[in-house]
């Protein structure tokens, strides 16, 4: 009787279990159907809905999560679209259904320009499903892009380098025509620094020269005072002329020089006259010493 009670237990269990789990995937399926009615009709937001409802009861249900990913991706969520897809593709096991996920996998890669994922998806969905060629084709022109991206990418880093080389080119330039102007700038300062020093030596040079000149003008106007001075020293004898009659002995006296000759006499000739005078003077003194017995004052005859 035991055996029987606990028997009759298990196999309740087991039917209440089953028919539990018969109810939730019909629940997730039911939401499913409807929302690919929704989805037929246009109504994409209401069967992202139903699909997510589907997805929450049963979040291991492929189906559920592709239906969903599908929805998400006519609406341009494809983040959240990818993430959904690639859930599905791990949890399908129908090739069919698994290469459909991958190949909605490669169009979102591929309208976000992401060529690389995007053929690594296409690949994938045509070794699940080699007779789709609509996976073929989009894979044939993700290469095409892929190549076309690259190119331009080519293009647009030499693009880039050569303007990198234009602006050092510029840059160079411009340093070098600083330094020019730097060089040349010295180059004035210096030159007006020669040209400077030149004028000072010159002036200088004209003030040396000045002052010589007026040295030499002194010691010109001092020869001058003294020859000057020298002319008067032996003008001064011959200005008190004492007259004294003529003698029948005497010679006459010798005419007197003008001041223009006298002035025009050398010191040299001045004395060498003087001494002459002085001699005769002296001659004529000791002539008439015999006569009258005592010296007589001759005058100065010069």
């Amino acid at each position: 009787m035991r055996k029987e009670w606990v028997l009759r237990l298990l196999m309740a269990f087991l039917v209440s279990h089953f028919s539990l789990l018969i109810c939730v995937a019909q629940s997730d399926r039911q939401l499913i159907r409807q929302g690919n009615k929704l989805f037929k009709k246009g109504n994409v937001v209401d069967a992202e809905v139903a699909y997510r409802k589907a997805q929450e009861k049963n979040e291991r249900n492929p189906q559920a999560n592709y239906n969903l990913g599908s929805a998400l991706l006519q609406q341009r969520k494809d983040s959240a679209a990818a993430s959904h897809l690639e859930i599905a593709a791990k949890l399908e096991t129908n090739p069919i259904r698994r290469a459909q996920a991958y190949h909605n996998m490669g169009v979102i890669c591929q309208q976000r320009q992401m060529f690389g994922e995007a053929i690594e998806a296409y690949k994938e969905a045509l070794r699940n499903n080699p007779t789709d060629d609509a996976t073929r084709y989009n894979l044939e022109l993700c290469k095409r892009q892929q190549k076309q991206q690259q190119q331009d990418q080519q293009n647009q880093q030499q693009q880039n380098q050569q303007q990198k080389q234009q602006q050092d080119q510029d840059k160079q330039k411009q340093e070098q025509q600083k330094k020019e102007e730097q060089k040349k700038q010295q180059q004035q300062q210096q030159q007006q620094q020669q040209n400077q020093d030149q004028s000072q030596d010159q002036q200088n040079q004209d003030q040396s020269s000045s002052d010589d000149q007026q040295q030499s003008q002194q010691q010109d106007q001092q020869q001058q005072e003294g020859e000057q001075e020298q002319q008067q020293d032996q003008q001064s004898p011959s200005s008190p002329q004492s007259q004294q009659s003529p003698t029948p002995s005497q010679e006459p006296p010798p005419q007197a020089q003008s001041p223009e000759e006298a002035t025009q006499m050398t010191p040299e000739e001045a004395t060498q006259l003087l001494d002459a005078m002085r001699a005769r003077e002296q001659s004529q003194r000791d002539q008439l010493k015999p006569l009258f017995g005592r010296p007589i004052p001759v005058e100065n005859d010069w």
